[in-house]
């Protein structure tokens, strides 16, 4: 009829967008806000992330997307349920398992600022008192950081990671039995990956003074 003929089109959102009914307090039940439908969103979102650091275009992929795809998984730490905010870390997880951080041949496809947000999702997680999932899942999205960084040297660009260690260690008094176990796990890979980042560190500075001395000896 002619009201559907001049009826607005349906405005398509992007993951994690507000429509002003919703901001409003509209009582809405639309799948788009379905807590259900949502964390199975995120849960897309991390395994479309690049599994392979070596495809072509990876890399790219990365560096366009890395900004908002954090901003996503760091919003939907608060002010949602806990599955949603599970499956948002898990996606943080994916993220974490694959995206480019070593310093050596190109720039890190994670800026600073991005990493500092995805540590602050992940501490908002392990703060969760109520449920131990959440608390869970922070910590599995903590491991991913630490199995990284022992083979790369680093754990994540700036230092945004230190409060991490600080914020695991008090949950080696926790309640759940689970959540205590896993951070001791966590704890220790932590210090794997700042031990190998130390070997990094004294290997750079040898090097730097070999280049250096090699310097002098050509005018000798």
């Amino acid at each position: 009829n002619d009201d559907n003929k001049h009826s607005s089109p349906k405005k398509t959102m992007r993951l994690g967008e507000e429509t002003e009914s919703s901001s409003s307090g509209s009582s809405s039940t639309s799948n788009e806000f379905n807590p259900v439908i949502r964390a199975a969103k995120l849960k897309c979102l991390g395994k479309s992330w690049p599994r392979s650091r070596s495809l072509p275009g990876s890399y790219r992929t990365m560096l366009d997307n890395s900004k908002w795809v954090i901003n996503t998984i760091a919003r939907h730490q608060t002010g949602t349920t806990w599955n949603v905010r599970v499956a948002s870390l898990e996606a943080l997880v994916y993220v974490f398992e694959s995206i480019y951080l070593s310093q050596s041949t190109r720039a890190p496809a994670l800026s600073s600022d991005d990493a500092a947000k995805a540590v602050d999702a992940v501490c908002s997680a392990l703060e969760d008192q109520k449920y131990a999932a959440v608390r869970l899942a922070g910590l599995k999205a903590a491991m991913k950081m630490g199995e990284r960084g022992k083979p790369l040297g680093v754990i994540m660009p700036g230092k945004s990671w230190e409060k991490l260690i600080k914020m695991i260690s008090t949950l080696l008094k926790d309640k759940d039995p689970g959540v205590v176990t896993l951070a001791t796990k966590v704890l220790a890979a932590f210090d794997d990956a700042l031990n190998a980042a130390a070997s990094v560190s004294m290997e750079t500075e040898d090097d730097a003074k070999s280049a250096e001395g090699a310097g002098e000896n050509m005018y000798l």
